[in-house]
């Protein structure tokens, strides 16, 4: 068993149901095959998270994903010491595209719009943004930090 484990975090990948792996993959259902491991020990280190905790039992693989950040990415990049991760993950949405609504940061992250307008009001109380003109055509405008 224990070398299963091993091969499997290597990134190869055995089919327990060749039929069902092979309609998913026609299906789009997935990029390929012994990837996914790696994919998201990739997106947990980019995203600051712990790597994912990947054990073997009997003939299951149990993967648990923690919330917690090792870092918090975008604070790090934009010198902002006061956020949190989740301020950090709306900020960057932000930064992206200023002219977001807060229904479509809510569909783009998959955080609530009640959230969302929470973490845009703490934001805003922290000084790190302000929003101009309307809900709808307005703008977030980032605090430049030499002015806090």
């Amino acid at each position: 068993m224990g070398n299963r484990h091993g091969k499997v975090m290597s990134g190869r990948s055995v089919a327990r149901n060749k039929a069902i792996a092979n309609a998913f993959r026609v299906a789009g259902l997935v990029e390929s095959f012994g990837a996914g491991i790696k994919k998201m020990q990739r997106l947990c280190e980019e995203y600051g998270c712990p790597a994912p905790e990947i054990k073997e039992e009997g003939t299951d693989f149990i993967v648990t994903f923690f919330r917690e950040r090792t870092r918090n990415v975008t604070s790090a990049i934009h010198g902002i010491k006061d956020m949190t991760g989740i301020e950090s993950r709306v900020y960057a949405m932000i930064c992206g595209d200023s002219t977001m609504t807060v229904k479509e940061m809510s569909a783009s992250s998959g955080i609530s719009e009640m959230s969302v307008r929470r973490i845009l009001n703490s934001l805003i109380e922290k000084g790190l943004i302000m929003r101009t003109g309307s809900k709808k055509t307005g703008e977030w405008i980032r605090v430049r930090r030499d002015k806090l």
